[in-house]
């Protein structure tokens, strides 16, 4: 990277690490609560002035009436039989983390989705700051477009990069590259290096004699050479 490297993990950096014990009994009666469905008196975990900071979609809750009202109610309303599970959880002084999933019935409107009774995974990651026994800061991660995606909605139009998994699409389009080609010689390297350096990636021949690269620059113009290091002797550097 430029410059220089920035602070990392300042807001951890002095935690009491004798609150260990605590702030992990606070952190699993408190989910215990949330599988009660408790919502009236989750208070028993919550500084009255907590901060509940989720990503897009979610939203923030300042104070622990927000929580209640424009979390905890709306979120029940929407999934039913919900049971919290936490896969892993971590403690560390006045700090917890944890990821994991909601499994529950989607039995009212969830993002203008009428409900379809469908059983939903509902995968999230927590960190939380426990101090004098409750918790004042969780910041929250859940995975709506997942959730979404079960009940039929991609909110990402089929351009979600699960498409590099499965082959539908690839981060460099070979096809683009032989079209700004053309018919050009390609008899010096420099050509193809040239389009392909305008793309942000480079390649370079390794231990490959000078007569054998037309062929393997003609592969790597049609795509038949897309591994980072093949028999053609090319290593591909770039995205």
């Amino acid at each position: 990277m430029k410059g220089s490297r920035p602070t990392q993990a300042y807001l951890s950096a002095e935690t009491d690490m004798t609150k260990t014990s605590e702030t992990q009994k606070v952190i699993e009666e408190m989910v215990d609560g949330l599988n009660d469905h408790r919502i009236d008196d989750i208070g028993e975990f919550f500084s009255k002035n907590f901060r509940w900071m989720g990503n897009q979609g979610c939203g923030t809750k300042k104070g622990l009436r927000e929580f209640q009202e424009n979390w905890q109610r709306p979120f029940q309303q929407a999934f039913s039989d919900k049971v919290c599970i936490d896969e892993a959880r971590l403690f560390m002084g006045e700090w917890a983390a944890a990821f994991g999933r909601q499994e529950a019935v989607h039995s009212g409107e969830f993002m203008g989705i009428a409900a379809t009774g469908k059983q939903v995974e509902i995968r999230y990651m927590d960190f939380w700051k426990v101090v004098d026994g409750k918790i004042t800061d969780n910041w929250v991660m859940v995975d709506f477009p997942h959730v979404m995606a079960q009940l039929g909605v991609d909110l990402f139009q089929g351009h979600g990069w699960e498409k590099y998994e499965n082959g539908e699409k690839t981060p460099l389009d070979k096809r683009h590259l032989s079209s700004e080609l053309g018919d050009r010689e390609l008899k010096p390297e420099r050509n193809l290096r040239n389009t392909w350096r305008s793309v942000g990636v480079d390649f370079r021949f390794v231990g490959v004699h000078r007569a054998a690269r037309r062929s393997c620059v003609s592969e790597l113009v049609t795509g038949r050479r897309h591994k980072r290091r093949d028999a053609c002797g090319v290593t591909v550097i770039g995205p």
